[in-house]
């Protein structure tokens, strides 16, 4: 796949890159709450990118600190748009394997659901946008956990969103 290059990039030889920039993280999103021009990675989209090794530059990788608020208690004081979009049980379900595995791996919170988007088997470049320095903290040092895999070797970014391929 060729892309156009603008005068300053083809003076530096830099290449042009092409990707989907679509909201995507671990909390699923429920795409009915949300602003219909929203676009979303569902499996399908997931299915595509990893068919085709297309780069994904997901927003809101973090949901708004939805994992986070399940953490420290306070989800009521989320938005209503942050509690509409992912407060539901399939959520609930994700964030109870996400502190199983919390338990096996010692990895954070947010190692987990940065972590989840970084172990893809396609590029993924979340932009991240915290809200709080504790956010920011996380994201570098979730780059550099090995996404795939807690210490045990056992597969874990599939076990979190789905509660399979977990040994």
């Amino acid at each position: 796949m060729r892309t156009r290059r603008g005068p300053r990039q083809r003076s530096l030889n830099i290449p042009g890159f092409i990707a989907s920039q679509n909201q995507w993280s671990l909390a699923k999103a429920d795409a009915s709450k949300g602003d219909p021009t929203w676009a979303y990675i569902d499996e399908s989209f997931i299915d595509w990118h990893t068919k085709h090794g297309f780069a994904a530059f997901p927003y809101t990788p973090q949901a708004n600190g939805y994992f986070r608020r399940l953490d420290n208690g306070s989800i009521a004081q989320a938005s209503d748009l942050v509690k509409a979009l992912f407060h539901h049980p399939q959520n609930e379900n994700r964030y109870k394997r996400i502190k199983a595995l919390q338990s096996e791996t010692g990895y954070n919170l947010g190692e987990i659901v940065l972590g989840y988007l970084l172990g893809q088997p396609f590029p993924v470049f979340p932009i991240v946008g915290p809200r709080k320095a504790a956010d920011l903290d996380e994201s570098p040092s979730s780059s550099r956990r090995d996404p795939h895999r807690g210490p045990s070797g056992a597969p874990h970014g599939r076990y979190v969103s789905s509660g399979r391929d977990h040994s």
